[in-house]
């Protein structure tokens, strides 16, 4: 007879030398120590991005794909408009933590205040301190880099497709509908900066039915390895909606097609989303995941933030 599930705990042994898995394991202390209310750290998030997934490495594409079962995201780069020259640049793929970070940014801001613009004032600075750990200016500080993503993220257009019993539903649920730029006049700077963001109809509506709460504690710690925070989220909406008794197993073939089409074979992905899933139930401790040689099974667990905290949005006082 084979051995029985694997243990996480048991298969993943992570290095303690890295600056990432330092602040992983900070990470650890607060969320074990400290509920997401009392720190201010909850936030939300479209449930759609559990499911279907942002590029998470550059790319010199101008189109992405994501498929998972049935659903289809498509994202398409665009342009914006420079205010000193009044050109049309093209910005690139939003890629990497960043942009699921500012797609929770976002999401919080029009699920406490229930408006639909998102001022980037100070209120986005504190959020890039408390994220990178400092807002520096300048062309490579950390302030730019964000408004980067922020800049490819709010010009690009994004449609999720539906395909059951050979019928396609498509819906266009772009995040922005109105960008505010400014020309940044300091030298070394990028002039192509959003100072306010105002959400389309569809994406503040989407967030307002269907976000679902995050600890934010978790993204800053996740946000340097993508497919870790990937699986997070899919964590985060999955193990509270577990049913079966005894789990439910999720083949290494149905996670390589969900988390890893960039893996041509599926023993690298099996490698890499190990990895992944054990830095993810490190900030989610009462997780209940087994590893199997069949794949991965997946138990009820208590929610990553308690239900009777989800109604507050406290990072970085998201007030304008």
């Amino acid at each position: 007879m084979g051995r029985g599930p694997i243990q996480i705990g048991e298969l993943v042994k992570l290095p303690e030398t890295t600056r990432t898995d330092r602040r992983l394991n900070e990470a650890v202390e607060d969320i074990f120590g400290a509920t997401t209310l009392s720190r201010g750290d909850l936030g939300y998030l479209l449930s759609l991005h559990a499911h279907v997934y942002l590029p998470r490495k550059r790319t010199a594409a101008t189109r992405h794909v994501h498929a998972n079962g049935p659903y289809s995201v498509l994202v398409d780069a665009g342009p914006l408009l420079d205010p000193g020259s009044k050109e049309w640049i093209d910005q690139p793929l939003p890629y990497g933590g960043k942009p699921r970070a500012l797609l929770a940014f976002v999401a919080s801001y029009a699920k406490r205040h229930r408006a639909r613009e998102v001022p980037l004032g100070d209120s986005f600075t504190d959020f890039v301190r408390q994220m990178a750990g400092s807002a520096t200016g300048g062309a490579s500080g950390s302030l730019t880099l964000w408004r980067k993503q922020f800049s490819a993220l709010a010009a690009a257009t994004i449609r999720v497709g539906a395909a059951f019993d050979g019928q396609a539903t498509v819906r266009k649920i772009d995040v922005a509908e109105q960008i505010e730029v400014w020309f940044a006049r300091e030298p070394g700077q990028m002039s192509l900066f959003p100072s306010s963001v105002t959400l389309t109809g569809a994406y503040y509506d989407l967030i307002q039915n269907h976000a679902m709460p995050i600890d934010w504690r978790a993204f800053r710690a996740l946000q340097g390895d993508p497919l870790a925070l990937d699986t997070y989220l899919w964590l985060t909406y999955r193990l509270p909606r577990v049913r079966e008794r005894g789990g439910r197993l999720i083949p290494w073939g149905s996670l390589h097609a969900q988390f890893g089409p960039e893996y041509s074979r599926l023993r690298d992905f099996r490698r890499y989303f190990t990895r992944a899933l054990g830095k993810a139930i490190k900030v989610y401790p009462s997780a209940r995941v087994d590893v199997a040689k069949a794949g991965v099974v997946v138990k009820s667990s208590p929610p990553a933030v308690a239900r009777r905290q989800s109604r507050v949005v406290k990072i970085a006082d998201l007030a304008p």
